[in-house]
């Protein structure tokens, strides 16, 4: 199974990219993006199986995202640092 992380902040990122690879190394993480741009060209590009997405980013936030991909055949998996 293959999968995109996508969070704004880099050290989220990294951390996201540990805790992942600990409970489940057999997935396979394509790419990480800190840009909600990049990361819908990297997802056509690259079409993970799932995708950890961060709601809030500024500039679009992840719900946005997902409505300028449109149709889409991935998991998602919704990360925050918020409450």
């Amino acid at each position: 199974m293959n999968a995109i992380l996508i969070d704004d902040e880099r050290m989220s990122l990294e951390l996201m990219e540990l805790k992942v690879q600990k409970v489940a190394p057999d997935l396979n993480i394509l790419a990480t993006f800190q840009k909600p741009e990049e990361a819908i060209v990297g997802i056509r590009q690259l079409k993970p199986d799932v995708v950890f997405l961060d709601i809030e980013m500024p500039g679009m936030d992840g719900f946005t995202l997902l409505r300028q991909l449109g149709t889409y055949s991935f998991d998602v998996i919704f990360t925050t640092a918020y409450s």
